[in-house]
């Protein structure tokens, strides 16, 4: 859905998005993390075409967005971090006001204004006045707003700014349905512990550059290096001793009544560790890998602490 070829942006002396490569795949959910400064709001602008790049190129579903832009912005939808609603509006009066600002034809206004608004979940809301709205209502109204004109990708610049928790959960799900609609969305955010439970890839931004991007299941995950924790029933101590002795194993120690320990070596071969636990009469309650999130691989990754 998105590509960019050596993406750049600079102001004077300062570049802002430093040869940026970057692939988001069609009805993903692509989060775009990392601290303020890092690029990341010039980089979704540059694709959302409202700031040129200085140089590189952009394509959004194969369409180049320098050259034809009208074509472009067909395809996307963009969510600032701040955006304007007018409070002395309802619902519906706003969303219609953005159907004449989309150009959408007049007749399909009314269907157009009730299926964003399903998608948003805004329905109760649908004859109310917009100052009256919540902080989380009003984020609802502001996608639905740019999901009028039909888009195929959504650019949300960090949309849980400002929610609380029921409203992030909330917007959790809006962002899952979108997915399930058929939309490719960019999220932007520093929220990075919720941000797992939606995104299935990321990139990493950090002093205008992409420091790293990929899969969120796959990125950074070293096979032949797992992290992995055992919590047995009872004999801990002698489980512990075990599994210290195992080949393959290393960094070995006990937290929590869980004994946690590095594994070298192949799946058949850690599956062998349980069956060997197992014939020393080792009561297990769980055997797992710990698998990495997304706030480890930004750590891993950038060299700023989490803003």
């Amino acid at each position: 859905m998105i590509k960019t070829v050596g993406l750049y942006k600079e102001y004077d002396n300062t570049i802002a998005v430093n040869g940026v490569n970057l692939d988001v795949l069609d009805n993903s959910v692509f989060a775009l993390i990392g601290p303020n400064g890092a690029g990341k709001t010039t980089l979704m602008k540059m694709i959302a075409t409202l700031i040129e790049q200085t140089k590189g190129e952009i394509f959004v579903d194969n369409i180049e967005n320098l050259n034809q832009r009208k074509e472009a912005r067909a395809k996307i939808g963009f969510l600032p971090d701040f955006f304007y609603l007018y409070d002395d509006l309802k619902v519906f009066e706003y969303l219609e006001y953005f159907c004449y600002c989309y150009m959408l034809p007049k007749k399909i206004h009314q269907d157009r204004i009730k299926e964003v608004i399903d998608l948003v979940n805004l329905e109760i809301k649908y004859d109310e006045f917009i100052g009256n709205l919540s902080r989380g209502m009003k984020q609802r109204v502001g996608i639905a707003k740019t999901l009028l004109h039909n888009p195929s990708l959504l650019l949300l610049d960090e949309p849980a700014g400002g929610l609380d928790p029921k409203a992030r959960i909330d917007l959790r799900n809006i962002i899952k349905g979108l997915q399930k609609a058929g939309k490719t969305l960019v999220v932007s955010s520093h929220i990075l512990s919720e941000l797992s439970d939606f995104c299935d890839s990321f990139g990493i931004m950090e002093k205008g550059y992409l420091v790293k991007s990929g899969k969120i299941d796959s990125i950074g995950v070293d096979s032949k290096q797992r992290e992995m924790k055992i919590e047995v029933l009872s004999d801990l101590s002698k489980a512990f001793e075990i599994i210290r002795q195992i080949d393959n194993v290393s960094e070995t120690f006990i937290k929590d009544n869980i004994i946690n320990f590095i594994f070298k070596g192949s799946l058949e071969e850690m599956s062998e560790i349980n069956s060997f636990l197992v014939t020393n009469n080792i009561k297990i309650t769980s055997f797992f890998e710990k698998k990495k999130n997304i706030e480890d691989l930004f750590m891993q990754y950038s060299n700023n602490e989490v803003s």
